[in-house]
């Protein structure tokens, strides 16, 4: 073999689960899992976004699905690029810290008071539909998702919102 084929091969071959294959040779069957996954996660955060998007709170529909779909998304890379469980659960680790700094974002301190905090929770909580989806729980995620939201609707304030100034 020559230089120029090796350069080749290196260039158009991954590795994917200790084995190489080609970038562009997509398995029809893991990719519908994969987009059915994220299209799953990103239904099942929907009714959090719509509930924290009524009340303005600046975290809404596009925040909370895009945080679903993209833990979802970062599970299931941990999934099929490693096969030892601690990588994986390396990987979570930092999807974990991720989402505390993301969820840290919405928190606003004043002299009243700190506010926000419905809003951090419900990024967390939308970081774990996604991972639950991705780890085939739907279960979890539908659970999550109405408790979440049922939670926002029913225990939030009359006139003020915990996310909201007075």
């Amino acid at each position: 073999m020559n230089e120029n084929s090796n350069i080749n091969e290196a260039i158009t071959e991954a590795p994917v689960t200790g084995h190489y294959q080609h970038y562009f040779n997509i398995d029809i069957d893991q990719a519908m899992f994969h987009v059915m996954a994220l299209f799953i996660a990103y239904i099942i955060a929907l009714p959090i976004g719509i509930e924290r998007s009524r009340i303005h709170s600046g975290l809404g529909l596009r925040t909370v699905s895009i945080v679903a779909m993209a833990c979802c998304a970062f599970v299931l890379i941990a999934l099929n690029t490693f096969t030892e469980q601690s990588a994986q659960a390396k990987f979570f680790y930092g999807i974990l810290t991720g989402i505390g700094f993301i969820g840290g974002g919405a928190l606003f301190k004043s002299a009243d008071g700190v506010y926000g905090t419905a809003s951090a929770a419900s990024v967390w909580a939308s970081s774990a539909i996604g991972v639950s989806v991705a780890l085939a729980m739907v279960e979890i995620a539908l659970v999550l998702s109405a408790a979440t939201t049922l939670t926002l609707v029913a225990c939030s304030r009359p006139n003020k919102d915990s996310d909201q100034q007075a």
